[in-house]
């Protein structure tokens, strides 16, 4: 009885062309991976280096390009000018109610708004919390009448450990025609892998990263940050007067460069079929597991064996030999 449903069951056809289908599928896919083989990329070293922009060049744009550290183009456009710009302001903030956090929080904003003249972008805070709470206002950035914050400054610690954040809008959008841009800004706290072109990819609507760097003002505020530490650290230590200034600046940076390196080239060829491929080597199978299942439980065979004295755990090692 054993031999008859096992035959019954299990077709010496059937089971051929079990195993048949998927060892074709997957010989065809090693075939494909073997015949594409690998790609040399060239090594990237770049030539040029992105300037940055300082305070007075950014405040002095005739025209608003999408959005810098100063200003922005209402109503999302990609253009405009300077009498359609919105100004923006840039938010300084202890972290905590922390006296010396306060005093150099305060002590910043006095000395940026008298070292930078030409425009007063800069805003007291009484704490970072009481600004988080302007920002999270549902109809912020919304009403043109409210003002809008590029950035913030938070000061964590003051000398001799200085702790300083510098926190940016990590989104915004450029709108051309009917099609709305939105470019992603780096996020400091998602580890980067340096190896690879981060942000480099052309479907991508994430700017590189350096780029993101520099357009969103990032290395003009860092360099206002380090002039202010580095003039009260050289006033308090003594080295310079109370009326000199300490001036720090980037003037340009470059990217990484990118050695040369061999990629497979199999996954972005196969990449997007290669799931398909799989259900369709192992469909075949799968379905006469489940065509056996069913027959199994409309003709009551389990309950038979049962009945003869069939252990449980035997059915299970036959199912599991059978298939």
């Amino acid at each position: 009885m054993w031999k008859n449903m096992l035959l019954k069951f299990r077709n010496p056809i059937t089971l051929i062309v079990e195993l048949l289908i998927p060892t074709v599928v997957l010989l065809g896919i090693y075939g494909l991976k073997a015949s594409l083989g690998k790609t040399k990329n060239k090594e990237n070293i770049p030539d040029y280096a992105l300037p940055t922009y300082g305070l007075q060049e950014l405040y002095d744009q005739p025209v608003c390009i999408g959005e810098n550290l100063l200003w922005r183009c209402v109503l999302g456009k990609p253009f405009c000018a300077k009498t359609e710009c919105q100004p923006k302001r840039i938010a300084i903030a202890p972290s905590s109610t922390d006296p010396v956090s306060v005093m150099y929080a305060k002590e910043m904003f006095l000395w940026l708004n008298g070292t930078v003249a030409f425009a007063s972008p800069f805003q007291y805070f009484n704490s970072e919390s009481e600004f988080g709470d302007v920002i999270g206002q549902s109809d912020y950035s919304k009403n043109p009448d409210w003002p809008v914050y590029s950035a913030a400054i938070i000061i964590n610690a003051g000398y001799p450990n200085w702790d300083i954040s510098l926190r940016f809008n990590q989104s915004y959008e450029t709108k051309i025609g009917s099609k709305t841009s939105i470019y992603y800004m780096p996020d400091t706290k998602t580890k980067l892998d340096n190896l690879l072109n981060t942000a480099d990819d052309s479907e991508s609507q994430m700017r590189p990263y350096l780029d993101s760097y520099v357009d969103i003002g990032f290395f003009v505020l860092d360099d206002l940050v380090n002039s202010f530490t580095a003039t009260v650290t050289c006033r308090i230590s003594k080295q310079c007067t109370s009326s000199q200034q300490v001036a720090s600046g980037v003037p340009g940076v470059v990217k990484f460069p990118n050695a040369a390196v061999k990629s497979l080239q199999f996954w972005s060829q196969v990449g997007g079929v290669f799931a398909l491929l799989m259900i369709l080597a192992l469909l075949y199978p799968v379905f006469n597991v489940i065509n056996v299942l069913v027959n199994e439980k409309e003709t009551k065979i389990r309950e038979g064996l049962m009945m003869m004295s069939a252990r449980g755990d035997a059915l299970w090692i036959s199912w599991i030999f059978n298939f």
